[in-house]
């Protein structure tokens, strides 16, 4: 079986067991909206760590460090890049610690590595 083959079946069983376990469409088109990844989606994906950690053997800290970087970055609030900094810095630390073989994806490494950058300079806040 080759890596594609293999890594499109993983893709498929997670996809499954979302729907099935907590009633979660991922990336599925949904007719006149485009795909199912939305505000909503991401706020029940992240409600229940726990259930997303074994569905995705993803560890359950790191998906609750994602959690408040991302609600952080979406509250629309004044946010203190320093503190963010250094919270983003630890969470691209831990996800090297524990996925080391998996090189972090683009999007993932601008938040957690720039995202304070962009939070200093903007001149709105962001959400």
């Amino acid at each position: 079986m080759s890596r594609t083959t293999k890594i499109s079946e993983r893709k498929k069983e997670i996809q499954n067991r979302l729907w099935n376990e907590m009633r979660l469409k991922v990336d599925r088109v949904v007719q006149g909206m485009g795909i199912s990844n939305t505000g909503n989606f991401a706020r029940r994906f992240f409600k229940d760590s726990e259930m997303v950690s074994e569905i995705t053997e993803v560890n359950a800290n790191l998906i609750n460090r994602f959690s408040t970087i991302l609600t952080v970055i979406s509250s629309g609030l004044d946010i203190n890049f320093e503190k963010f900094d250094n919270y983003a810095k630890e969470t691209a630390e831990l996800y090297v610690h524990l996925y080391k073989w998996y090189r972090m994806p683009p999007s993932m490494h601008k938040v957690l590595i720039h995202g304070s950058i962009v939070i200093k300079y903007v001149f709105l806040p962001i959400g």
